[in-house]
């Protein structure tokens, strides 16, 4: 088309490979830079990566225009994709978004990573992700986790996500201080996605699951416990194809510990988003391997009881007297909790517990 040809003309004469512009005159450099915003939008990834050549500039632009284009608050990096209700959504806008970032990943095989190296790649990237952000703390984790999602797009596998997340555990563990929990949160959930966008391969789930639960590592803030135990329930599920025997010794433990972080947090103050991730957690354990041991589907029974009668979740039931606050109430970690504990005790009616 002309607007491909003209976008091609201005490449060819202010593309990376050019000299000779005087350093004092910005304009090549924002029609370099214009080109390539618009060459992003008409051409497949792997050939804008070969029009950046070794710039490593030009690549940290492309990662900021294509994570703008696929638009953290509506566009396909918006999703949750580790949510199933689909009470209230366009399902069909979501698939439609899912198979965009699939054919991403697709695009982008170890082949097709343009003119740079994929190790020179890899820094590149690493270097984008943890550029700076604005916003409250809550929103630079947000965009930090989309950032990472799309890294593990960028090369179809969660190594890079996993790489992020095990030097920050490294560099806590090590030193002693505080860990990063920001980061570590946001790699978590990005890991989750990722799972569920069937881009985490099997053989790092495992190395993942281990690596998390060292004893070492002990997170302080109510969101990093949160997203810790989504991922224990996430990854520890999916082991359920695999498994030998269906429910070995590593998710007896992962099951246990998801109830004693739950019972840990249960009476302090606003973790409600660590109760239902730790009883969304259960399910997704409970839907992967049909039943538990004994034991642990009588404490399972007793937390899941505990919060439908607690008035913290309670208050949020369809046939309280605050039934109107339940219409505004989708997001509630509150609600969803409570929507958790009823789904939870329902599984646990099939299996014949002891009392």
């Amino acid at each position: 088309s002309r607007m491909l040809a003209a976008v091609r003309l201005a490449m060819a004469r202010f593309g990376p490979d050019v000299a000779g512009s005087s350093q004092d005159d910005f304009r090549p450099g924002e029609i370099q830079e214009n080109a390539f915003r618009v060459y992003c939008r008409l051409c497949s990834l792997p050939e804008v990566l070969e029009a950046c050549g070794r710039d490593t500039s030009l690549v940290e632009f492309v990662l900021l225009e294509v994570f703008t284009a696929l638009d953290i608050f509506h566009g396909p990096l918006s999703w949750c994709w580790s949510d199933t209700d689909a009470s209230g959504i366009d399902s069909c806008l979501k698939e439609h978004h899912r198979s965009v970032l699939l054919q991403l990943a697709k695009q982008l095989s170890d082949q097709q990573h343009g003119g740079m190296h994929k190790e020179g790649l890899r820094i590149v990237v690493a270097k984008w992700i943890g550029a700076p952000m604005d916003g409250k703390s809550s929103e630079k984790r947000h965009q930090l986790e989309r950032r990472l999602v799309l890294a593990g797009l960028f090369f179809n596998s969660g190594d890079v996500v996993t790489s992020v997340l095990f030097k920050a555990l490294d560099r806590g563990i090590e030193s002693g201080a505080a860990f990063e929990e920001e980061l570590i949160t946001s790699a978590l959930r990005a890991l989750n996605e990722l799972k569920c966008l069937e881009v985490l391969e099997a053989d790092l789930v495992n190395k993942v699951l281990f690596k998390i639960r060292d004893d070492r590592f002990r997170p302080k803030m109510h969101y990093c416990h949160a997203a810790y135990v989504g991922t224990l329930g996430m990854l520890a599920a999916s082991r359920a194809a695999v498994a030998a025997p269906p429910f070995d010794k590593l998710t007896y433990y992962v099951v246990h510990e998801v109830i004693e972080i739950a019972k840990y947090w249960f009476n302090m103050y606003a973790t409600e988003s660590i109760i239902f991730e730790s009883l969304w957690a259960l399910n997704k354990l409970l839907t992967a391997y049909i039943c538990f041991e004994p034991g642990l589907a009588i404490e399972c029974w007793e937390l899941a009881t505990k919060v439908r009668l607690d008035e913290t979740f309670s208050s949020w039931d369809m046939d309280s007297q605050y039934h109107c606050l339940s219409e505004f109430c989708t997001t509630s970690d509150g609600a969803n909790a409570l929507r958790e504990a009823e789904k939870l005790l329902t599984k646990l009616q099939g299996q014949q517990l002891p009392f």
